[in-house]
């Protein structure tokens, strides 16, 4: 058991993850809410807009394993920080003149500031919450990406409806750079695996086994969470780029609606999520194997499956 001072540490951890993320998605989503002005502003086209869209994925994914990577040897408050910091520099550039070329470097910059962002997240959650606690608190991280959509909507398109799309920038980079102030003054590290790892030495067990990346890259779970992604991805991508887009030039919505619909999409998926994953930490809480709690919409089936001592592996 950790002081309850601690266990509250952990919660503020869960907070400034939830806020981290909901900057996170609202930096994606301000390229679509802004594009019918920034089109005409900039002259582009449908083209040189998807362009700009898909640039943000450029060092997305390279950022993430780099990072990774450094996740090993540096603390997660010290590179969340970085990455926060690089999100909020990169959006003052487009509050003034811009250009497309300048639109995509800024874009492509975010990306890969943006990259590591939710597997460092989970990360700095995780060193807080036993395995078996951790359902709850990782929900509440990642509805801040849902909420950042939700609040994007409305607010962003309120500020270039009255301002202009720079100042939907502007904000964003204003938030970022609060955030990583707060971060640096709350921010901690975990100490859950520490106390794990001790544990275990005491009681004569090996902490961890060393698995060799040859191996973790032939793993099947591994190999279904990165097809997941790919596909929950390319629906994000066009979705950020493009909705917003489709509903102003071809359904013919005036801007603060786009707005709203734009939030009240996201807003359907957010109790579904806390629920589902409520119910997956009430199952793990009972003794059902993290796998098995955690396969989402199969894990009452594979449960069922266990009771009936039914041989056939519940699939993730």
């Amino acid at each position: 058991m950790f002081p309850i001072a601690t266990r509250w540490r952990g919660w503020v951890v869960v907070v400034m993850m939830f806020l981290f993320m909901l900057i996170n998605f609202a930096d994606k989503a301000v390229v679509g809410l802004a594009a019918v002005p920034m089109m005409r502003d900039l002259g582009l086209s449908p083209q040189q807009l998807g362009i700009v869209g898909s640039s943000f994925f450029l060092l997305f994914s390279i950022s993430g394993v780099l990072f990774g990577f450094a996740a090993n040897r540096i603390k997660t408050k010290w590179l969340l920080a970085v990455l926060s910091l690089i999100w909020a520099v990169v959006q003052f550039p487009l509050v003034g003149a811009a250009s497309f070329p300048l639109l995509i470097a800024c874009r492509v910059i975010l990306g890969a500031g943006e990259g590591p962002a939710y597997p460092l997240a989970i990360h700095a959650t995780y060193k807080w919450f036993d395995n078996s606690k951790r359902n709850l608190p990782c929900a509440i991280v990642l509805q801040g990406a849902n909420t950042g959509m939700l609040v994007a909507g409305p607010v962003l398109t309120y500020l270039i409806i009255h301002y202009d799309w720079h100042s939907a920038f502007l904000a964003l980079g204003l938030a970022g750079c609060a955030w990583t102030v707060v971060w640096l003054l709350l921010g901690e590290e975990g100490t859950v695996d520490d106390h794990a790892a001790a544990s275990a030495v005491n009681g004569g067990v090996q902490p961890h086994t060393r698995v060799r990346y040859r191996d973790l890259m032939s793993d099947r779970t591994l190999l279904g969470c990165v097809l997941l992604t790919f596909v929950g991805y390319a629906v994000l991508s066009v979705g950020f780029t493009w909705f917003p887009v489709y509903l102003r030039l071809a359904l013919g919505y005036p801007a603060a609606d786009v707005g709203w619909l734009f939030s009240l999409i996201v807003c359907a998926g957010i109790p579904v999520t806390l629920a589902m994953s409520a119910v997956s930490q009430w199952m793990a809480a009972r003794g059902l194997s993290s796998r098995v709690a955690r396969c989402s919409a199969r894990s009452r089936r594979s449960a069922q499956a266990r009771r009936s001592r039914v041989s056939r592996r519940p699939v993730c």
